[in-house]
This record gives C-alpha cells, structure tokens and sequence, in this order.
C-alpha cells in the first residue's frame, strides 16, 4: 500500500531520534552501495588523475578566494600572528639581551634624573625640620 501527499505548503514531520539515524543510515548505505561500483571501476581505469585536472581546472580560485576572504576573522587572524611573532621574539636570546639593554638604557636617564631631583631637594630642605 502506497500512500501519496500532495500539498502546495511546506510539510513538516517531526521524527524521533532513532527514527531520524535510521534513515539517515539507510539513505547513506543506499548511496555508498549505488556509487561502490561506480569509484570501483574510476580507481581501476586510472582516471582519477583526469577527473581532479577536470574539477580544478573549472574551479574559478579568485572567486572562491573572495569566498574565504569574506569569511575569515581578521582580527584572529591578526591577534594569532602576533601572539607567534612574540613567543619567537621572546625565545630569542639575542633579541632578549637587546631588549633589556635598551630597558636598561631608557631606564637609566629616569633613574638618574630622579636621583638627582631627590638630592636637590633634599640640600633644599637639609636647613629645615622635616621628616625627611
């Protein structure tokens, strides 16, 4: 007994769980068993080198490389390539020992500088009672 809808609306059916991987499994051991022979005998005749020449060759890479650039997250992108760029930097020893000369450096004229704004300061107030 076969039974046949028509509707011009949409239909939904609502399937359990176990039903819907059923089918699923059928739908897919059908497909694989209908196709089994078919890739057989490409694999067997050795055409699988022309078919891959065939599919890339009709593949237009400018538009599918529009595609992917609509798609990517730049700011990962960007953050991911920062994150590489300094964990390299920071395993370098050259690179460390030119990092802390430069701190030392820049370091050195604030410390100075402070040093002596601190001893004038207190030549200042040397004459005066305070808690310094």
């Amino acid at each position: 007994m076969s039974i046949r809808l028509v509707s011009t609306e949409q239909i939904r059916f609502d399937v359990d769980v176990e039903t819907y991987n059923r089918i699923v499994r059928d739908i897919t051991q059908k497909a694989m068993a209908s196709c089994e022979t078919s890739i057989a005998d490409i694999i067997a005749h050795g055409l699988t080198q022309p078919i891959i020449d065939s599919i890339c060759g009709n593949l237009d890479m400018s538009t599918i490389a529009q595609y992917v650039a609509h798609q990517l997250n730049y700011t990962r992108i960007v953050e991911n390539g920062r994150g590489h760029i300094i964990e390299a930097l920071l395993s370098d020893e050259r690179f460390n020992t030119l990092l802390n000369r430069g701190i030392t450096r820049s370091t050195m004229g604030v410390i100075d500088e402070t040093v002596e704004r601190v001893s004038a300061r207190l030549l200042t107030e040397m004459g005066k009672e305070t808690d310094v």
